[in-house]
């Protein structure tokens, strides 16, 4: 978490687990799972562990520093940040 500046805060609603992250040092939101987990029906997670794995493995793709560099001007916002993993697989 400090070492990456990123927080992963795992939650659930009424079909299961999502994760969102944001910036340690600012709070700064840096978006969610966006129903990418594996339960076909509601597209959550269905464990905890299953939410924090999805997280953690993206994170691991590219960190704070580099989806700055890499990400275009025009498209660089700190909430683009999980769509931009999304679209590294």
């Amino acid at each position: 978490m400090l070492e990456k500046n990123i927080l992963i805060s795992i939650y659930t609603n009424a079909s299961g687990f999502l994760w969102q992250i944001m910036k340690v040092d600012s709070g700064t939101d840096l978006g969610w799972s966006d129903f990418r987990g594996d339960c076909k029906e509601s597209g959550s997670f269905t464990t905890y562990e299953n939410a924090l794995e999805d997280a953690l493995n993206l994170i691991a793709k590219c960190d704070l520093d580099q989806f700055q560099k890499d990400c275009p001007k025009d498209r660089f916002h700190w909430g683009n940040y999980a769509e931009w993993l999304f679209q590294l697989n």
